[in-house]
Order: C-alpha cells, then sequence, then structure tokens
C-alpha cells in the first residue's frame, strides 16, 4: 500500500482562476471633439456645392444674406510666358462673411 501523501493520491487544490476585468473604453475629449467634427462634415457634405467663377478673375458684387458664409479657393497653374518657359502653381483660400443683408467681409 502507498501511504496517503504520496504523489498519486495528493489532492491538489488550486486557487481560483482570476478572472481579467474588462476595462470600458471611454474616449478622451479630443478624441470625442474630433468624432463629433467628422459627423458634422459627414452630415453637411450634402449641402457643399462648387461653382466656377462665372467672369473668370473679375469680382462681382454679389453679396452673402446675413450670417451666412463661402468659402473659396483658387487654383491657377501656369506654365509659359512671353519669353522662357516656368511652371507657377498659384494657390489662394478665401473666407467671405455676410455681416449684415447689405455688408460682407471678405478674408484672403
Amino acid at each position: 500500500m502507498l501511504p496517503e501523501n504520496h504523489a498519486m493520491f495528493r489532492v491538489i487544490s488550486r486557487p481560483p482562476a482570476e478572472t481579467k476585468r474588462v476595462s470600458s473604453w471611454s474616449p478622451t475629449p479630443r478624441v470625442r471633439l474630433l468624432l463629433s467634427v467628422l459627423a458634422l462634415l459627414a452630415l453637411a457634405a450634402p449641402l457643399v456645392r462648387a461653382d466656377e467663377p462665372l467672369f473668370g478673375f473679375t469680382y462681382t458684387t454679389d453679396l452673402l444674406p446675413k450670417h451666412k458664409v463661402e468659402l473659396e479657393q483658387w487654383s491657377t497653374t501656369r506654365f509659359t510666358k512671353a519669353s522662357g518657359k516656368f511652371v507657377l502653381q498659384e494657390n489662394r483660400t478665401e473666407v467671405s462673411y455676410g455681416v449684415t443683408d447689405r455688408f460682407s467681409a471678405l478674408a484672403v
């Protein structure tokens, strides 16, 4: 006969397995702001449209309605001039704001 403390008869008790606590992820304020801006841009996309200027490089006297904003981007590429060849890329962004129905402000 084998003694009780023999390995074959020994009952090994293990501590209960530790359960890992799953932490819930909460976004930081910066991530929340980024997600909010992306959501607003996605919702505003159908409201945006682009037109070509009707008179080339001439400014018109159209005024914006009160509290409306217009963003205009110009991109002009030139390849030659009277003497010599060169490549010139000009980019310009303009923001217009309708202060009142009869007054608009422009920032270039």
